[in-house]
């Protein structure tokens, strides 16, 4: 399924604090400045899915970001992730290649995909298009 490059429904951040969604959004936004990032987030969107980012309902501890099929809505995958969690790391760690890493296994679970390989290589190859990651990313 072709959306239109304008169609941004398909990607929602579903929690509802302060500041939350801006941090989502900020990460995207460094995401989407790289060749491979446009891809995942465009392979993404040509896939039908929604993709529902959410903040883990318990805080995790250690810092823990996962995807999985919705239960309740079979064409969405929930992405658990809270950027706070990955704030003050730098580089494979920081927020923004957690995330991309977890929009592959977003993508790997709407095609019927197995996610380990694609997602390592995913985020090897945007951690070197990428500048370095500030601590605050």
């Amino acid at each position: 399924m072709n959306r239109p490059l304008n169609d941004h429904s398909w990607l929602q951040i579903s929690t509802a604090q302060p500041g939350y969604a801006g941090d989502v959004v900020t990460l995207v936004a460094r995401i989407s400045r790289t060749r491979c990032g446009r891809d995942v987030l465009a392979k993404l969107r040509d896939s039908g899915q929604v993709v529902k980012i959410g903040k883990p309902a318990s805080p995790t501890r250690p810092a823990n970001a996962w995807a999985h099929r919705d239960t309740t809505t079979p064409s969405a995958i929930l992405v658990a992730f809270d950027p706070a969690d990955w704030r003050a790391r730098a580089g494979r760690w920081a927020g923004d290649a957690v995330l991309l890493g977890l929009l592959c296994e977003a993508h790997a679970l709407a095609i019927g995909a197995e996610p380990t390989d694609v997602t390592s290589a995913a985020v090897e190859a945007y951690l070197g298009e990428r500048a370095p990651s500030p601590a605050s990313a």
